[in-house]
């Protein structure tokens, strides 16, 4: 985005929720997520936004993290799983080697 569009646009910073919140929204939007499945998911990205990403996961992001978690039949996250679909939540290639070092504290 150019200087001359930015300073033509408003700019809002919106936390991201709380943890219940977020949770809250994912088994809203997510109809059919088992509750062991979305309390990790939503407990590994906010762990991941701690990383210092240069984009972080929005809450789009863990909507299509667990959609997607769903639709490959999966109900655990293991490390495995975790590195290898990082690329639904992480933008940028420095993000994922980022997030794929620090697994373990991900899923801690």
């Amino acid at each position: 985005m150019s200087d001359a569009l930015k300073r033509r646009c408003v700019h809002l910073y919106i936390d991201y929720p709380s943890r219940d919140t977020e949770i809250s929204i994912v088994r809203l939007k997510i109809p059919g997520i088992e509750e062991k499945l979305c309390d990790s998911l939503v407990n590994a990205i906010r762990k991941i936004r701690t990383l210092g990403l240069k984009k972080s996961p929005s809450i789009s992001e863990t909507l299509d993290w667990a959609q997607s978690l769903l639709a490959l039949q999966i109900n655990e996250l293991t490390p495995k799983v975790v590195s290898e679909t990082l690329n639904i939540i992480c933008k940028y290639q420095i993000d994922l080697e980022k997030v794929r070092k620090n697994i373990d504290r991900v899923l801690q």
